[in-house]
């Protein structure tokens, strides 16, 4: 049966599908925020500027997603409110893939630092690993809602129902193409990483325990995982934005996996774990010093009487 079909019989279930779409978009954002929390308040926590960028960016993501929650059955959504969302939902995926071809980049310049000696990696960023995504992404915005006001009809919501898009194609293939080139970027540099880790692994003391290690080779592993959910990614989402028909349903949830693996694979860090145990630990030991506070009241009196009857008895 065609995808079409899904539609024309009325077979199959969309507000379950719309339900499941909206739960993991919200799952999605909680977990980048959980992630957030600790870098962003620890001191103890060093991350690049980039770093904080794609997690955001996976936030802008998230939200995009969900603007149209509460209107996807039904009416059509407001025009104004359908082509906001189809100009992020074209626009998002440029973020967070320019921000990780940025991270990746910035990555590279830190073992290249290292490699000649000068010294662990840093957590400052260049300003332009942050403008030249950020540049991207509005004039993708901008070019999706010109669109959207040169001719109201070309923003519509997708017969899946779980966003607005837009019904002409070159949208798609602007998002496509840079996906594919900062895929291909990232792809190539972290090609050249990793045969520099390999080449120079004794001298960037890899082989050593990771605080004595001139480059975080776990961070770069991580960001290669990325790449290889990110290269799923750029495929489904090619497909799915250039339909004009609603989607085999487990490629419409594929969309809202982005932020949930952003958050395994950055999250798990041992210094952000470390940071919610000792959370918890400390909230653990705060109750339970409370409750000991408590016990003299009930406790230490009948202890000073009986002291008190034994002196009298001496």
């Amino acid at each position: 049966m065609t995808h079409q079909g899904y539609i024309l019989d009325g077979t199959f279930d969309f507000h379950a599908l719309v339900a499941a779409f909206d739960t993991m978009v919200v799952i999605g954002f909680v977990m980048i925020a959980i992630v957030l929390v600790p870098a962003w308040r620890s001191s103890e926590i060093c991350r690049l500027k980039t770093w904080f960028a794609l997690m955001i960016a996976g936030l802008v993501y998230s939200v995009s997603y969900f603007l149209i929650v509460g209107r996807q059955f039904g009416e059509e959504p407001a025009f104004g409110l359908c082509l906001l969302q189809a100009s992020l939902i074209y626009a998002a995926p440029v973020l967070t893939s320019t921000f990780s071809l940025s991270f990746t980049v910035e990555l590279y310049v830190i073992l290249f630092d290292a490699v000649r000696g000068v010294g662990p990696g840093r957590c400052e960023s260049s300003k332009w690993f942050i403008a030249i995504p950020l540049i991207i992404y509005f004039a993708v915005l901008c070019e999706v809602l010109v669109t959207g006001l040169l001719d109201h009809t070309k923003i519509v919501r997708n017969p899946s129902h779980v966003y607005c898009h837009a019904t002409v194609s070159y949208p798609y293939y602007v998002t496509s193409i840079v996906g594919l080139f900062t895929f291909l970027a990232v792809l190539v540099l972290e090609v050249v990483m990793l045969h520099m880790l390999v080449v120079t692994r004794k001298e960037l003391g890899l082989h050593r325990s990771t605080n004595d290690a001139m480059f975080p080779a776990g961070l770069f592993f991580r960001a290669l995982l990325f790449s290889l959910y990110t290269a799923l990614g750029i495929v489904l989402s090619a497909v799915a934005l250039a339909s004009t028909h609603a989607l085999f349903p487990y490629e419409v949830l594929f969309f809202p996996t982005f932020c949930i693996v952003v958050a395994v694979i950055f999250g798990t860090q041992k210094d952000i774990l470390k940071f919610y145990r000792d959370l918890f630990v400390k909230r653990t030991e705060n109750r339970d010093s409370t409750s000991l506070r408590q016990i003299p009241d009930a406790v230490e009196m009948p202890m000073r009487r009986s002291a008190k009857d034994d002196f009298l008895d001496a």
